[in-house]
């Protein structure tokens, strides 16, 4: 199975950077003991918009299920994970 990008939206009351960090410590650790089962995935990066108390996570992963069990093992609530893709800037 090939890999696929996944975002997992979500909104966290009170949501700053301690928090943020925290978030993505417990991702880090979710998704490395899902590699060591023999799953892939990865954490790649979230981006957090304070002022809406948004945040999106970004994943590499076979498939969503494993990014919904990576989210519950990280103790980490939803709206929803959505398949994605990625364009990079070419010209920079």
């Amino acid at each position: 199975m090939s890999e696929s990008i996944f975002i997992a939206e979500r909104y966290i009351a009170g949501l700053g950077m301690a928090e943020f960090r925290a978030l993505a410590e417990r991702l880090t650790i979710a998704t490395a003991a899902m590699r060591a089962e023999g799953r892939s995935i990865r954490w790649l990066r979230s981006f957090g918009v304070l002022e809406d108390e948004a945040c999106l996570c970004v994943f590499l992963a076979d498939n969503v299920a494993d990014v919904q069990e990576a989210n519950r093992r990280a103790e980490a609530e939803w709206e929803r994970i959505i398949p994605a893709f990625v364009l990079e800037n070419q010209q920079d």
